[in-house]
């Protein structure tokens, strides 16, 4: 999974496509109006552009997100809070530390985000550990993720737990969160 950034310097700011080239797919983050270099971008990487994620709403300039859903054929995505007025799928939602274990006993694969040191010392029983700190997590999530089944990932605080969900988003993995310490 690559990271690349896209810098705007008549805005002062940059947007980033998210790309997994041996999965095909790509998300961008915070796209700006004219979405034509992303598409070039992902024509050029060969990687299908599948999810628009906004980090917030765009007071200062105006988004691509529909210009780039509507070119690629992507989903938008902006977090519930920001309580957007165009078509977009919401981050996946919080789950209590009781929900967790109920999703994994109806055949949920709960993945554990933190690091390896955190697992160790206390998990969800059941969970498998791929960390979103480390480059790959997209691809082993991918390649673990049941086709047409959930996905729990675990985080240990909001930050952990939304890196996680937007990592998984890039490779089109529609998980449900948790940010709850492990059990």
């Amino acid at each position: 999974m690559v990271f690349r950034p896209v810098i705007h310097d008549d805005l002062g700011c940059a947007s980033y496509l998210v790309d997994d080239e041996e999965a095909g797919v790509a998300a961008v983050v915070d796209p700006r109006y004219d979405v034509a270099e992303y598409l070039e971008l992902a024509r050029y990487l060969g990687v299908r552009i599948e999810h628009v994620l906004e980090t917030h709403e765009h007071a200062d300039h105006r988004s691509g997100h529909g210009r780039l859903a509507a070119a690629a054929g992507a989903t938008v995505h902006i977090h519930e809070q920001a309580l957007a007025a165009y078509e977009h799928e919401p981050h996946a939602r919080r789950l209590t530390p009781l929900e967790v274990p109920r999703r994994a006993h109806a055949g949920d694969l709960v993945v554990d985000v933190g690091t390896e040191l955190e697992f160790d010392e206390a998990h969800v029983p059941g969970a498998v550990s791929i960390t979103a700190l480390r480059a790959g997590f997209g691809s082993k999530l991918a390649w673990l993720a049941p086709t047409g089944g959930g996905v729990v990932l675990v985080g240990r605080d909001d930050d952990e737990a939304s890196r996680a969900v937007w990592l998984a988003a890039a490779v089109g993995v529609s998980p449900r969160s948790d940010r709850s310490p492990a059990a």
